[in-house]
């Protein structure tokens, strides 16, 4: 399997963390590649612009970081997440998929990839 983009790792993501507890990023990436699947290979890959970080972590952590601005994820210590009430809401949902396009039906999302285009365009 290839490493997954990070809106693919969204929902797999906030699905490991439904039970309320607060988990390391660690161990979500430790679930996240058996879940997924991904070889020893593929969880490795570091990135080319890295000596140390993997591409599976740098997207996972894009992932959390998305949906930490829907307001589904918080982080109540450095290194760990946590789901929030309206996480627990759109699990209860039972999406398919959550990408960019589902979390701009959050205003807290909107109002950050606008100010994110906006910085794209000006610069």
């Amino acid at each position: 399997m290839a490493i997954p983009d990070f809106e693919s790792i969204m929902l797999p993501l906030l699905k490991c963390v439904q039970d309320g507890k607060v988990w390391s990023m660690i161990d979500v990436e430790k679930f996240l590649i058996s879940k997924l699947g991904l070889s020893k290979e593929d969880a490795t890959q570091l990135k080319p612009s890295s000596s140390y970080e993997t591409i599976f972590s740098n997207r996972t952590r894009w992932a959390r970081f998305y949906m930490k601005k829907a307001g589904l994820l918080t982080d109540p210590k450095r290194g760990h997440t946590e789901i929030t009430t309206k996480g627990i809401d759109v699990l209860q949902q039972n999406p398919s998929k959550i990408d960019n396009n589902f979390l701009k039906q959050f205003p807290s999302f909107v109002e950050f990839y606008g100010k994110k285009k906006e910085e794209e365009i000006q610069s």
